[in-house]
């Protein structure tokens, strides 16, 4: 069986890639290329190109709007939609073990209603055709996610919460005693 540091810390580099992804998406202007729900412009699969990742793209005289064709952009925002199934999963599995142990079921919720407030944003911004509002505000609980997972993964890793208070309490009555 997975630990829950372990699957937290899993979940806390899937949602890293996924907000990389995110940005990937965003500065080359695939966010709006799929604008059917759940399924992305038809073939996706046919046209997926990998070369719509590679970090150095060939020089060209203008990037105003991107420099990738259509077909790339799919690709691109077929996989950040993919890392977002992916990343729900994780942080969901993670919410559900959290919400088992009651000292740690803040954490769960926390975990939750990001989530589910990241998702419904996502899915805002494919119907709507990505207002900027909105868009801002899916960057925006993504951050909070992303903390909301590294502040649990520091309680699970650390254990800081009782060792240390433990530990200032035991030098405070060493010192004063």
């Amino acid at each position: 069986m997975i630990s829950l540091r372990t699957l937290a810390i899993a979940a806390l580099l899937i949602v890293i890639g996924q907000i990389a992804l995110g940005g990937w998406t965003a500065a080359n202007y695939a966010a709006v290329v799929c604008t059917q729900l759940p399924i992305c412009e038809g073939d996706w699969q046919g046209d997926f190109q990998a070369s719509a990742f590679e970090l150095i793209q060939p020089p060209h005289s203008s990037y105003e709007y991107g420099v990738l064709d259509y077909a790339q952009r799919v690709s691109i925002h077929v996989a950040h939609r993919i890392g977002a199934m992916i990343a729900s999963v994780s942080v969901l599995m993670l919410a559900v073990l959290l919400w088992l142990k009651p000292p740690l079921r803040c954490y769960s919720l926390w975990l939750i209603a990001f989530l589910s407030l990241q998702v419904t944003l996502g899915v805002i911004n494919v119907v709507a055709s990505l207002p900027l509002s909105v868009a801002v505000t899916h960057n925006l609980v993504g951050l909070l996610l992303l903390i909301a997972l590294v502040t649990t993964c520091y309680r699970l890793v650390c254990d800081c919460r009782c060792s240390l208070e433990m530990k200032y309490f035991a030098s405070e009555s060493s010192t004063h005693g």
